[in-house]
């Protein structure tokens, strides 16, 4: 009976210990989870800008559309990554650039087929602003990334 309750013991201490240290967050491998997700999410922008250069406009709006899945996808993988230690902030920064990645590819790169479509009858200034909004909003995005990734880096770096 004593070597039984002794056993328990053990196997309990073990167990605690190794849910204690075993489940500790490493700061790299949490960076590197978000942004092989925040990476994979510009894969497809080479392929529709080069349908795009092309006049491909079906080809552009196949790889659009795909891309835009993808993104869903993405979103999920990346809500669904838990917090470090405690703090959300390079999580809920890394979702930000995405729902923006999102929105540009759902509603931006949608009206400026839809816009090359029309060929002549396209109104070239409306054109441009959709390109500028997609650009500042690609640019916004990454930096506010860049400067979330930065500080995470900062502050768990010693750990």
């Amino acid at each position: 009976m004593k070597k039984h309750s002794i056993s328990k013991i053990i196997i309990t201490a073990c167990c605690i210990f190794l849910l204690t240290y075993g489940c500790k967050q490493d700061p790299v491998d949490y960076n590197n989870k978000i942004m092989e997700i925040m990476n994979a999410s510009t894969n497809d922008l080479d392929a529709l800008n080069a349908a795009m250069e092309k006049e491909d406009l079906t080809n552009a709006e196949n790889v659009r559309k795909a891309w835009e899945t993808k993104l869903v996808s993405s979103l999920d993988k990346l809500k669904g990554i838990s917090d470090f230690k405690g703090d959300s902030s390079f999580k809920n920064a890394s979702v930000q650039a995405l729902e923006t990645y999102l929105n540009i590819v759902s509603k931006d790169y949608k009206r400026l087929i839809e816009l090359r479509g029309l060929g002549d009858k396209a109104d070239s200034n409306e054109i441009n602003q959709v390109l500028n909004r997609i650009n500042q909003d690609f640019e916004k995005a990454v930096n506010t990334l860049n400067a979330a990734s930065d500080k995470f880096a900062k502050e768990y770096a010693s750990q």
